[in-house]
């Protein structure tokens, strides 16, 4: 018997019957999509920053998906804040005094992206740079 099948002639190659019944999830496990649709619920405000710079909203609704999971009061413990966990001298160069604000943090790290990308060309060494993860990035 394999997941849940119990083979019913073998020899003969004829095929399977259920022993029991057979659940298949399509998509991701529960917290995941739960997850998904607290991102899903910014859509709106990504669409309006979006329009106004050259970042794609597939993009920007990936970085707050990664970066918050959605929660616009999400913390980091290096004290990076809100929907794009950006940190309070980062946003406020971006022009954003209230990080905890949707439409401040997502304009701002919008901001921040379409340098970036400017800057460095592709997606991949921009969203490096958006995460400092290293200061070679820059050569």
């Amino acid at each position: 018997m394999i997941g849940g099948l119990k083979d019913v002639d073998a020899d003969a190659g004829a095929g399977v019957v259920l022993d029991q019944p057979l659940i298949v999830e399509f998509g991701a496990p529960f917290e995941a999509r739960r997850a998904r649709s607290k991102v899903l619920a910014w859509t709106a405000l990504v669409d309006d920053v979006a329009k106004h710079s050259g970042v794609d909203k597939a993009l920007l609704m990936a970085v707050i998906d990664v970066e918050s999971g959605g929660d616009p009061f999400a913390v980091s413990p290096k004290g990076a804040k809100g929907l794009m966990q950006l940190m309070p001298q980062t946003g406020a160069r971006q022009g954003a005094d209230d990080l905890f604000d949707p439409y401040q943090n997502v304009a701002a790290g919008t901001r921040l992206l379409d340098t970036l990308l400017a800057t460095f060309g592709d997606v991949p060494r921009a969203l490096a740079a958006y995460n400092s993860i290293s200061n070679s990035i820059v050569k």
